[in-house]
């Protein structure tokens, strides 16, 4: 989840969902509440560390940690030196998780399917919008910290493309590397209250309304195919402030196109074959998942 959400276009709650820890992640981010505060300020520390899954938060906050630290770094180079294969396989991973999802929901209405399209256009819609700039104080951090987290954790949807949308990416990056602990505290402030409400909200979608939300979910996934079809055409490029690449927009292209376009070989074979290998390994977990179930 830490090396999708630090690759413009691949959501942490993409990943999430396709490793079947969604609904545990949303659980325990809703068990956040008054009641988890009262059972840690009360001495409580066990009822609060069930009340939080924290076994399960620590595991995954780790694992997002040494991701950020170290495969981040291997993701960068590969994204670099091997772009069309890393995304075909992001391409197929994503669609085969899209598809699955669709296949469990009960029975696919009229309403339904019409959410299903909702969630693909809106998705799809998002790689197309242009760049904002916003302008204000400490309360534009706060909103950006917030709507960043949200987008996060819907799968298909992209924190960091938003703060790109938003016009924070910059100011974000700008703000790490400087260690601008008024700025990273505002944005970290927002993006922790929109994880609690939020959750609520989901965990609320997903008791009452399952099947539904889950056809939008499946649309966001859907949708978000575009961000990471491999053959791209690049525009938008954001720069710092010494002139070094931060982001860019891309609109996707026929693999021909882009070898007029780039003046290098489409790898057309090569990436179809590592997006079936994609596709399959969700096929496989999958199945691996069904028959630990039916075995327990």
């Amino acid at each position: 989840m830490g090396t999708a959400d630090l690759v413009p276009g691949v959501s942490g709650g993409t990943i999430a969902l396709i490793s079947g820890i969604y609904y545990r992640l949303i659980k325990a981010i809703r068990c956040c509440d008054l009641i988890a505060l009262k059972f840690l300020l009360s001495g409580n520390i066990k009822q609060f560390w069930n009340r939080l899954d924290g076994g399960f938060l620590v595991i995954l906050i780790s694992g997002i940690l040494v991701s950020l630290f170290s495969l981040a770094r291997i993701v960068e180079v590969l994204l670099a030196d091997y772009p069309l294969p890393i995304w075909s396989c992001f391409f197929g991973l994503i669609l085969a998780s899209a598809l699955f999802l669709i296949h469990k929901i009960d029975h696919l209405s009229f309403f339904r399917s019409f959410l299903l399209l909702t969630g693909i256009i809106l998705s799809a819609s998002v790689a197309l919008l242009p760049e904002l700039a916003l302008v204000g104080g400490w309360e534009i951090i706060v909103i950006s910290g917030f709507v960043a987290i949200v987008a996060m954790i819907l799968p298909g949807i992209s924190g960091s493309f938003i703060l790109v949308l938003l016009g924070m990416y910059p100011s974000l990056i700008k703000a790490i590397s400087e260690i601008d602990l008024f700025f990273l505290s505002l944005f970290f402030g927002g993006a922790i209250t929109g994880l609690i409400v939020f959750s609520r909200v989901l965990t609320v979608l997903l008791a009452k309304a399952n099947d539904a939300t889950m056809a939008v979910m499946s649309g966001f996934l859907l949708g978000s195919l575009p961000m990471v079809w491999p053959w791209k055409k690049e525009f938008g490029k954001y720069y710092d402030e010494d002139g070094n690449p931060l982001s860019f927009q891309s609109s996707p292209i026929s693999p021909w196109e882009y070898s007029d376009y780039h003046g290098v070989a489409s790898q057309v074979e090569f990436c179809i074959l590592v997006m079936l290998l994609g596709f399959v390994s969700i096929c496989a977990l999958e199945l691996f998942a069904s028959k630990n179930v039916a075995s327990s």
